[in-house]
């Protein structure tokens, strides 16, 4: 569920911030290699931080989720209060920082996650908040930290991470008597 929770945000972020090239969501990083990549199976991709799209953002789950059970309604199956953690990374390597400062586009990114408004979300999940807990635009911990290797271009690129939580009720109801 995270998976198309995600999906809904990435979708959301790249029609609402016009200095986004591309938006891959969800994307998953395989720890001990520090690859990052999206799809599944022979459709896996590899995303990185790179020139190739000018500015690119990709959203990672980067904790299991954490669930509580809620008091179940009427018979539908038992209800659960759902959180996990998670990272968006924006990168850019064009001139879009002479238009926009780095905390001016970390504001603008946070406001938009901020204010993601979940009425089009068709999943099973209900009551989607999410809750920034940092930002960041050390360019070189954010880049070392993604992809386990230092970067070793001429032109350092923009690159900001925020981590926050998507918090959800999971219904898990598939046929109910309300």
């Amino acid at each position: 569920m995270v998976n198309s929770i995600l999906t809904y945000v990435g979708e959301v972020l790249a029609a609402k911030i016009p200095f986004i090239d591309k938006v891959d969501s969800p994307v998953k990083r395989l720890q001990k290699d520090s690859i990052i990549y999206k799809g599944e199976g022979s459709e896996k991709e590899k995303v990185t931080i790179s020139d190739e799209y000018g500015n690119g953002v990709y959203i990672r789950q980067t904790q299991p989720e954490q669930s509580k059970p809620l008091k179940a309604i009427s018979s539908c199956g038992p209800r659960y209060q759902m959180i996990t953690r998670c990272r968006l990374v924006y990168y850019s390597f064009t001139d879009v920082s002479k238009e926009y400062s780095s905390d001016k586009i970390k504001s603008i990114l946070m406001n938009s996650l901020n204010n993601i408004d979940f009425v089009g979300y068709s999943g099973t999940a209900s009551e989607i908040t999410t809750t920034i807990y940092s930002a960041s635009n050390d360019f070189e911990k954010i880049f070392f930290d993604e992809l386990g290797k230092r970067f070793e271009g001429d032109t350092w690129p923009m690159i900001i991470a925020i981590d926050f939580s998507l918090n959800y009720t999971d219904i898990n109801c598939s046929v109910c008597d309300l």
